[in-house]
């Protein structure tokens, strides 16, 4: 199965408990669609290049994961009807790509 990068924007004030439910709903949803959660990175609150549902700034985490391209959409949608889910991308990868990254940032310390 390929590998995808999802990343997700949520709303910056929105407590912890709120967003770990939301987390929480995109697990099962991807599990539910027969996929497979490699990493969960919360990079945390970023000020966005513009302005997005008149906020500067949002909640990034990014799921890697595994996942049959056919269930892909079904992800898809399911993270569109979330209401507090501000954007999204979904990115497939090269299967070795996400490993690569982890291996250099590792070895440089996440310097370039």
């Amino acid at each position: 199965m390929p590998l995808y990068e999802v990343t997700c924007i949520m709303p910056s004030e929105m407590n912890k408990e709120d967003r770990d439910k939301i987390i929480d709903k995109i697990k099962n949803s991807i599990n539910g669609n027969d996929g497979e959660i490699k990493n969960i990175e919360e990079i945390g609150i970023r000020k966005i290049a513009y302005e997005v549902e008149n906020a500067l700034e949002g909640f990034f985490i990014t799921f890697y994961l595994q996942m049959n391209p056919s269930q892909i959409e079904n992800l898809r949608k399911f993270l569109a009807s979330q209401d507090k889910i501000r954007r999204l991308m979904i990115i497939r990868m090269k299967n070795s790509s996400w490993g690569e990254k982890k291996k250099k940032e590792g070895k440089n310390n996440g310097k370039p």
